[in-house]
C-alpha cells in the first residue's frame, strides 16, 4: 500500500501524541490517610472534596499513633508507639511494604520526612530524643537528643534545614539544625505543647499548648515568644490556611473546631467554634486548602468542613480511635 504525503504526516502526528501520551505519569488519586489507634490500622480513603470513599483499611503495630507521606506520595510512615516500631506502606500498591524494628527504636510517636526524601525522623517520647533514620535500607543514622522530656510532634522547615520538636513535658520546643544534627536551641512555651504550624513565610511557629488551653507564637529568627493566645477547651493540633490568616485548632474538651485569627498582631483572637464530633484530634487541609478533616476519636468519626463556608458538610464513620491523619495531593 502507498502513503500519500498527508497520510504520512498523520500517522508522525499519531505516533507523536501516543508518545507524549505514554510519557506523562499515570493520574492518581487524591487519598486521606488514618491510623485508627484502638484498632492498630492504618485507614485509607479516596479523597474527594466533601466525598470520602474507603478503598482500604491495612494492618499496622500496636498503638498507632502517628503518619506521615513522603515527598513522591508513593509512601507512607506510621508510628507505632506500643510496640515499638514503624509500618512502612507502599500506596501504590495499597500494602505494607515492611515493619521497622531496632533496639534504639523506642515508643515512636510525631514523624516527618526530609524534602528530598532520604530521611525520616521519628520522635521518641520514652527516650527523650528524635531518631534519624534512611529511607532507603530504614537504617539508624543517628540519634538526637531532644534536651527536653516527652518529645511527641514533629515539624520540619520546608527547606529541611530545621526541625522543631515538642516536648510534651518540660514545656518547650527543641530547634534542631538537621545539617549537623543537634540542638541549637530549646524555647519555653505552655504546659504540654504538641500541634505545631508555620506561618507560610517562615517567620512565626505556632505551638498549641495543651494544658494551658493557649496558643503561643514564636518568632523563628529570634526565637522570642509572644502571644498566647488563649483558647480554652484543651486544643490539640493546629494547620493554618495557605495564605496564613486562619488557623484551625482541634478543640477535645469542647467538641469543636476552633477557628483563630492570625491577622491581627497582638489582637489575634479566637474567631469561632465550629462543632465538630466527639473530642476531636487529627487534623488535616487537602491538597487546596478548601476542605479540612477533623478525626473525633470519641466516636469514631471523620468530619469533613468546607472552608469556603466555615461549616460541617459531612460525617464519615472510620476505625476507633481515628489519631493521626495525613493527606496526598
Amino acid at each position: 500500500m502507498t502513503l500519500t504525503l498527508r497520510q504520512s504526516w498523520l500517522l508522525v502526528i499519531l505516533a507523536c501524541s501516543w508518545s507524549v501520551a505514554a510519557a506523562q505519569p499515570a493520574s492518581r488519586d487524591s487519598l486521606l490517610l488514618v491510623v485508627h489507634r484502638t484498632d492498630a490500622t492504618l485507614g485509607v480513603f479516596k479523597a474527594q472534596g466533601a466525598s470520602l470513599t474507603s478503598v482500604k483499611t491495612l494492618p499496622t503495630g500496636s498503638g498507632p499513633r502517628e503518619v506521615c507521606i513522603t515527598p513522591d506520595g508513593r509512601r507512607a510512615y506510621v508510628s507505632n508507639k506500643d510496640d515499638h516500631s514503624l509500618t512502612v506502606v507502599d500506596l501504590d500498591t495499597m500494602t505494607v511494604a515492611a515493619t521497622v524494628t531496632d533496639p534504639t527504636l523506642r515508643s515512636p510517636e510525631g514523624l516527618a520526612v526530609s524534602p528530598d526524601g532520604k530521611r525520616l525522623y521519628v520522635a521518641m517520647s520514652a527516650q527523650d530524643s528524635v531518631l534519624v533514620l534512611s529511607t532507603d535500607t530504614h537504617g539508624v543514622i543517628k540519634e538526637i537528643p531532644t534536651g527536653g522530656k516527652t518529645p511527641m510532634r514533629l515539624l520540619l522547615a520546608p527547606d529541611g534545614r530545621t526541625l522543631w520538636v515538642a516536648n510534651d513535658q518540660s514545656f518547650s520546643v527543641s530547634v534542631i539544625d538537621t545539617t549537623s544534627g543537634t540542638v541549637a536551641a530549646t524555647i519555653k512555651v505552655g504546659k504540654q505543647p504538641r500541634g505545631m504550624a508555620l506561618t507560610p513565610d517562615g517567620k512565626m511557629l505556632l505551638v498549641v499548648n495543651v494544658s494551658q488551653d493557649t496558643l503561643s507564637f514564636v518568632e523563628t529568627a529570634s526565637r522570642q515568644v509572644t502571644g498566647p493566645v488563649g483558647l480554652g477547651h484543651a486544643p490539640q493540633r493546629i494547620v493554618l490556611a495557605p495564605d496564613g490568616q486562619l488557623g484551625y485548632v482541634t478543640g477535645r474538651g469542647c467538641d469543636a473546631l476552633l477557628f483563630v485569627d492570625l491577622r491581627g498582631g497582638a489582637n489575634r483572637s479566637l474567631k469561632k467554634q465550629l462543632p465538630v464530633g466527639a473530642q476531636p484530634n487529627g487534623l488535616v487541609l487537602n491538597g487546596d486548602g478548601t476542605y479540612l478533616y477533623v478525626g473525633n476519636d470519641k466516636d469514631n468519626t471523620l468530619s469533613v468542613i468546607d472552608l469556603r463556608v466555615m461549616e460541617a458538610v459531612r460525617t464519615v464513620p472510620t476505625g476507633r480511635f481515628p489519631d493521626g491523619l495525613a493527606f496526598r495531593q
